[in-house]
């Protein structure tokens, strides 16, 4: 079978030989469908994994359509008119298919220019005034320009919207519209995206567009060279374990991605303090500073490059040889483009995602995204005892910015409207082991729980074997072993192998009421329990009572909590008042009261004060962060007495 060539599209010559030179041998399947339509002059959305050779597959059509064709320098009282317009999300990815139009189209006299915001408006002027064939811009300093008259339409062929799913995911739809009115209604319109948008087709249609649909491995969405796994983390546990990743790959050549841009400059610094060659890059950085940073990560003096999505999409970075979900993504459909940094031209990449407990609200929704279960990381001890230091504190500006947007945050409000989850049922822990004897089998399995009383362990016979010895031997038994639902010996037991490898100077007591478990903490460092609004005392709650659910199915009627000897902030006090409150209304209306949404540490004082009071219960209702809490006086179970009617 005969490899598809560039020849096949009976391409100029001297374009040819450029490819060739570039080492452009193969035209990419993308190519391949959408070369041909475009010099036809037809309209096209082109739909491709990331990584699929999009940009090439419109450079080089439009290259050849303005092949012999003079530059306009000036057109009436403007400075440029370009036949061919490319429109781009983020300045760095127009920075990358300005360079692939230079590199393919100057010596065959072909001029491109790069309009994008952060650089001097002058100096771009001066460029324009050249004269130009193609022009590659971001959409905002686009529309400045052309309102200033220093660009005209007059002349446009085409219009070409890079990553067009994201354009629009970035509020870009306005300029787009502004745009497509002003060029010629005869002009081509190229389209090339990674995913579905509905809003794309729109526009399109919109103006007078009817596109020729490419669709290649839209069903495939990871590449499959990437090996992709999850790795359940708590949330101070991230950098451990991306340090111990980075040192097992000493020539690791990674990006590692933050949902925030305050959260992103911290991991940079952090990996900084650790000796480590790390950079931080954000869309709030000058746009030359963005630009040495890119250029020190593809030359690799920078070994490992910290962002937000400003650069997840359509940059052509490398031998990427890792990826880096520090946050998961906030937008299932980033998921992909993140990871897709990685495996491309052929070779094999591999990414892993952290999710902590501040995460877990997105898995669902990039699971049901991707229509499968990510593979789970098998995360050791030994990766998370690396010592990181302090976490560094974000910079002055950042914090008197994120301060107030904290508080907002924290700010009880009306929760989004969430399709109801379909929930699958818990399949308990359990471990088999096969032994002609009960009590050997029970001292075996013993081993695989996180229990040290072999009266805790549950077990069932599930295949009983052949006799042993000719058949003169005792029969080997299968025995499936489970933890008996004893909450305290098993919780005692998993918090003590939590504070041990934490290091935390704390001991514990548990008190047991009837369907009622409460954990206080005390010692040297129950401070540190508390700073940040009780976040360390929060996610020793969260991954006890998950390790927890493994071993038994947890009643719903019963509560655990957990506190410390001395937790008491004037914020609680508050909502104590609050609770008192609404009892006394429940009492009066003798109904439910149900309280304004509120974040996970309120909802846990409020929980805690009725946990007290045998009169009431209570229950959070909703989805995500901010539940409502609902107040329920409990059905007393005592008979009421009959009155006798009798004399």
């Amino acid at each position: 079978m005969t490899e598809n060539t560039f020849e096949q599209f009976s391409l100029d010559p001297s374009l040819v030989e450029n490819l060739l030179k570039h080492n452009f041998k193969n035209p990419t399947p993308v190519q391949e469908n959408a070369i041909p339509l475009i010099l036809e002059g037809k309209d096209i959305l082109a739909q491709a994994e990331t990584g699929s050779g999009k940009t090439g597959a419109f450079v080089i059509p439009i290259l050849q359509k303005l092949m012999g064709k003079e530059a306009h320098k000036t057109e009436g009282s403007c400075l440029a008119a370009p036949y061919f317009v490319v429109m781009s999300p983020t300045r760095e990815l127009a920075q990358q298919t300005y360079e692939v139009c230079q590199t393919f189209g100057k010596s065959i006299g072909i001029n491109s220019a790069l309009i994008i915001g952060g650089e001097s408006a002058d100096k771009q002027k001066d460029i324009l005034r050249k004269g130009i064939h193609i022009l590659i811009a971001t959409p905002g300093r686009l529309k400045d320009l052309f309102k200033q008259r220093v660009i005209t339409f007059n002349k446009c062929e085409g219009i070409v919207l890079d990553e067009a799913d994201r354009l629009l995911d970035m509020g870009f739809k306005e300029e787009i519209n502004f745009i497509l009115k002003a060029v010629p209604k005869t002009r081509q319109f190229l389209m090339f995206s990674a995913t579905v948008h509905l809003d794309v087709l729109n526009i399109a249609y919109r103006f007078h567009s009817v596109p020729v649909e490419i669709k290649l491995n839209t069903e495939k969405m990871i590449v499959d060279k990437i090996n992709h796994t999850l790795a359940h983390l708590g949330d101070n546990e991230k950098m451990s374990m991306l340090v111990s990743i980075l040192k097992n790959s000493p020539d690791a050549y990674a990006m590692v991605f933050c949902n925030t841009k305050s959260e992103t400059m911290i991991v940079a610094q952090w990996l900084q303090n650790l000796n480590i060659k790390a950079q931080g890059i954000t869309g709030d950085l000058p746009q030359n500073k963005r630009s040495k940073l890119l250029e020190d990560f593809k030359s690799k003096k920078t070994q490992i490059l910290v962002c937000t999505d400003v650069a997840a999409r359509g940059l052509d970075i490398k031998d990427i040889k890792l990826v880096v979900n520090y946050d998961l993504p906030q937008d299932a459909s980033n998921y992909v483009h993140r990871i897709g940094r990685t495996g491309r031209a052929g070779k094999d990449g591999r990414a892993i995602s952290f999710c902590g407990y501040k995460d877990c609200d997105f898995l669902d929704a990039i699971e049901s995204f991707l229509e499968m279960k990510i593979p789970r990381e098998d995360v050791t001890d030994e990766m998370l005892e690396i010592e990181v230091g302090p976490r560094p504190r974000p910079a002055v500006k950042e914090r008197r910015v994120e301060a107030p947007r904290r508080a907002r945050e924290e700010r009880p409000r009306r929760p989004r409207e969430i399709k109801p989850r379909v929930q699958t049922p818990l399949k308990l822990k359990t471990e088999k082991v096969s032994s002609w004897s009960l009590s050997k089998a029970r001292k075996l399995a013993l081993g695989l729980f996180p229990i040290k009383n072999i009266e805790t362990l549950d077990h069932k016979i599930v295949s009983t074997g052949k006799r042993s010895f000719f058949g003169l031997g005792p029969k080997v038994k299968t025995f499936e072993f489970s933890l008996k639902s004893n909450y305290q010996e098993i919780l005692e037991t998993l918090v003590d192998g939590i504070i041990k490898r934490t290091g935390l100077e704390v001991t514990f007591i548990t008190k047991t009421k009837p369907n009622y478990l409460r954990v206080s903490f005390a010692g040297k460092d129950e401070k540190t329990l508390l700073e940040n609004n009780a976040e360390l005392l929060m996610d020793i709650s969260f991954l006890s009572k998950r390790i927890l659910s493994k071993y038994v199915k947890i009643d719903a009627k019963v509560r655990i909590d957990f506190s410390t000897k001395n937790m008491k902030r004037s914020s609680d006090k508050r909502l104590e008042n609050l609770a008192r409150k609404m009892r006394d209304k429940a009492i009066k209306t003798k109904a439910p009261v149900i309280l304004n949404a509120m974040p996970a540490k309120d909802r846990f004082i409020i929980h805690q004060f009725f946990s007290k009071d045998p009169k009431f219960k209570t229950q959070s209702v909703g989805e995500g962060n901010l539940k409502k809490i609902k107040i329920m006086p409990r059905r007393s179970n005592k008979r009421r007495p009959q009155i006798s009617t009798q004399p």
